[in-house]
C-alpha cells in the first residue's frame, strides 16, 4: 500500500485533475438530465471522485507523518458516506425544483370579465371609435385639443401610460399637416408635465411606432407613446416572470390624469 501511496504522491497532479473532471461531469450530468439521471451511476461516480480527491489531499498532508495515515483512511470512508448522501440530496433538489417550476401560475384579473363577456366587437379603428364617444372612462380620452388629443393606453406598460393622437386617421407623420404635428408635440410635452405632477415621474420613454415592422399596434392611426418611468420599475417580475405589475386601477389613473389636464 505504501508503494501505491508513494506512486500517487509522485504523480499527484494527474489524479487530482482526474478527480476534478469527474466531479464536473457528475454535476453537469445531474443538471442536464434532472430527475432522469441514472441514480446509482451518479452516486458511484460522484463518490469515486470524492475518494480520489480526498486520498490526494491526505497523502499531501501526511507525506511526513506515518501515524496519521490510518486517520486518513477513516477520512476517506466518511467522505464516501457523505458524498453518497450529497448525491441523493442533489438529485432530489433538482426534482423538487423542476416540479415547482412546472406548476401552473395564476394572476387574478377579475376586471377583464366585462371584456370577456362582451359579444359586441366594434369594427374599424379603435382610436376613431374612441374619439367619437363622450369623454369618460369608456373611451379614456383625458384631453382634447384643436387637432389632437390625449388618451390613456388601455393596456399600459406602466401606470400613466398616455398616447397623443391626431383626430385625422393618418398612418404616418408625413401625412399630417404641420400644425397638427406641432400640436401633437406640444401635447406630448404637456403629458410629461402632468405625469410629473401626478406621479412624481423620474423619467420618460417617448416614441412613435410607425408601421407593422416597427411594432405598431394600430397601423392606420399614428400616435405618440408617453410612458412614465421610475428607477426599479423593471424588477424580477418583468425580467423573470414576464409580467408587469400595475399598482393602480385604470379608472383611478384616468380620473387623476384627466383632472390634472383640466387644471392646466
Amino acid at each position: 500500500m505504501s508503494t501505491i501511496n508513494a506512486f500517487v504522491l509522485k504523480h499527484i497532479r494527474t489524479p487530482e485533475m482526474i478527480g476534478v473532471v469527474m466531479r464536473i461531469f457528475s454535476f453537469s450530468l445531474v443538471s442536464w438530465l434532472g430527475p432522469a439521471s441514472p441514480f446509482m451511476f451518479v452516486w458511484i461516480f460522484n463518490t469515486a471522485d470524492a475518494i480520489l480527491l480526498s486520498w490526494c489531499a491526505i497523502l499531501k498532508r501526511t507525506r511526513h507523518t506515518r501515524c496519521s495515515i490510518s486517520f486518513g483512511y477513516w477520512s476517506v470512508w466518511w467522505e464516501y458516506c457523505g458524498r453518497g448522501i450529497s448525491s441523493i440530496k442533489l438529485i432530489f433538489s433538482v426534482k423538487i425544483y423542476q416540479s415547482n417550476s412546472n406548476r401552473m401560475k395564476h394572476i387574478w384579473s377579475p376586471w377583464r370579465m366585462t371584456y370577456i363577456e362582451s359579444h359586441n366587437k366594434e369594427d374599424g379603428c379603435v382610436f376613431c371609435i374612441a374619439q367619437a364617444k363622450t369623454d369618460g372612462i369608456e373611451n379614456l380620452i383625458a384631453f382634447r385639443g384643436k387637432n389632437a388629443y390625449v388618451i390613456l393606453n388601455r393596456y399600459p406598460y406602466t401606470s400613466g401610460h398616455l398616447m397623443v393622437l391626431p383626430f385625422d386617421h393618418i398612418p404616418s407623420l408625413e401625412g399630417l399637416k404641420p400644425e397638427v404635428r406641432a400640436e401633437m408635440m406640444e401635447l406630448a410635452s404637456r403629458c410629461t408635465t402632468v405625469l410629473r405632477e401626478v406621479y412624481n415621474t423620474q423619467s420618460f420613454n417617448v416614441g412613435i411606432n410607425m408601421g407593422e415592422a416597427a411594432g405598431a399596434g394600430v397601423l392606420g392611426h399614428v400616435h405618440i407613446h408617453v410612458v412614465p418611468r421610475w428607477s426599479g420599475d423593471t424588477n424580477f417580475m418583468s425580467a423573470v416572470g414576464g409580467t408587469r405589475v400595475l399598482p393602480e386601477a385604470l379608472e383611478e389613473t384616468y380620473k387623476r390624469v384627466s383632472e390634472a389636464f383640466k387644471g392646466k
